[in-house]
């Protein structure tokens, strides 16, 4: 359960400091056992692509 709450606490920290986002990605993709995983940053509304995240 501490490894899911750290999780939960990495999550939070990657919206706060961004460049975060690529350890935190792979470690859900390791939790949830998945073949790879993809985050999607976009700005609200104006349709603009900022980033991917891809493992």
């Amino acid at each position: 359960m501490a490894d899911k709450t750290d999780l939960i606490g990495a999550i939070y920290d990657a919206i706060i400091d961004p460049s975060r986002w690529n350890e935190v990605v792979k470690r859900i993709v390791e939790e949830s056992k998945s073949f790879g995983g993809l985050l999607l940053l976009q700005q609200g509304r104006c349709g603009d692509l900022d980033g991917i995240v891809q493992f």
